[in-house]
């Protein structure tokens, strides 16, 4: 498995405000949960300080532990043997490709949107459904999220997704934090917490929004079980290689995530010059592209249209789309290796 940035130089420190360019620490995580199955009797476990645990899901199969990093690597110096054994078997495990899902390719308010009765909203193509954008990186028997959004609940069931590793989220925004809650499913079929990696300034806001999950649960309720990591650099899970791509929100800074030849890019007006530089060589490119007017937030088609002139991936794929953007018109306007991403659409990429 190569590096996802084999040969790139790193962008400069000052890049997006805090986000920093450096291995990411481990840092401890105090997640209160009763995390019995329902239905199950007797009285419910004392809330109290849970160690972090990890789910290793492979083949079906639950493995955690409470030594932190004994089955994930989160950096290369001096991780455990532990870890360099399990990084070794998904090198082994013939896992050397990528499947990207896109569960959502949509907009924050949906298409359909409520309300309105426009072409694309009225549409019978099916790929103009399109619900709050996020993805599934699949490999090696492990699911890693990109963000939960607030159909989350639905595009989990509806991609038959029966076990969740990590979730990374790019930003704070609604449509990408609030389905955070339909985790706890997977909590309790596998009995242990789910990691969240953010940047600083996106953990913050979860916590305040989701206060509940960090304070003592009442006797016989479920929240959801979670270990906070900070993104400060680039990071395995699994022995993928991930690598955040700081951008531009308007006068917000999100972040992008590439994988090997893959890379997401939602919800973003500008790329600085040194994240160029971490997209470049890519085989599949996701990025934003609203509509075709200008907006202050986000990339229009024009624009995502010239980041692709530049960046030259081999295919590129326009999500978080509004209801200007009917599916198949659209595609007819564009040329062969850009195309609109949809809801269910399935990529591989070689690792």
């Amino acid at each position: 498995m190569k590096d996802a940035v084999e040969g790139v130089p790193a962008p400069s420190a000052k890049l997006a405000g805090s986000l920093l360019f450096a291995q990411l620490p481990t840092s401890p995580r105090v997640s209160r949960s009763d995390s019995r199955p329902e239905g199950q009797t007797g009285p419910p476990p004392t809330a109290r300080a849970t160690p972090a645990l990890f789910c290793n899901s492979q083949n079906g199969s639950v493995a955690y532990s409470g030594q932190r990093a004994s089955v994930i690597d989160f950096s290369s110096p001096g991780k455990s043997a532990a870890a360099r054994d399990q990084t070794s078997a998904v090198h082994s495990s013939g896992g050397d490709v990528l499947r990207v899902s896109v569960l959502g390719s949509g907009t924050s308010m949906g298409v359909p949107t409520p309300g309105c009765h426009c072409a694309v909203c009225k549409s019978s193509d099916p790929r103009d459904n399109r619900t709050r954008p996020s993805i599934l990186l699949s490999y090696s028997g492990h699911n890693v999220l990109v963000d939960t959004t607030p159909d989350f609940r639905f595009q989990a069931l509806r991609a038959n997704l029966e076990h969740l590793d990590p979730v990374l989220f790019t930003h704070s925004h609604a449509d990408h934090i609030m389905g955070l809650d339909d985790i706890r499913p997977y909590n309790l079929k596998q009995r242990c917490a789910i990691p969240i990696f953010a940047s600083g300034d996106t953990l913050a806001v979860l916590r305040r929004t989701f206060a509940y999950v960090f304070e003592e649960a009442p006797p016989g309720s479920t929240v959801p079980l979670v270990e906070l990591r900070e993104i400060t650099g680039p990071f395995d899970i699994f022995g993928l290689r991930i690598q955040p791509v700081p951008a531009l929100h308007g006068p917000s800074p999100v972040l992008g995530f590439r994988a090997g030849a893959f890379a997401y890019l939602t919800d973003f007006s500008s790329v600085p010059p040194e994240s160029k530089l971490l997209l470049a060589g890519l085989d599949h490119f996701v990025l934003d592209a609203l509509r075709y007017t200008p907006h202050p937030m986000h990339s229009n088609v024009e624009q995502s249209m010239a980041l692709v002139d530049e960046l030259r991936p081999r295919q590129a794929w326009f999500t978080h789309i509004c209801h200007d953007l009917g599916h198949q018109a659209a595609n007819d306007r564009l040329p062969e290796n850009v195309r609109l991403a949809y809801d269910g659409l399935t990529l591989e990429v070689d690792l």
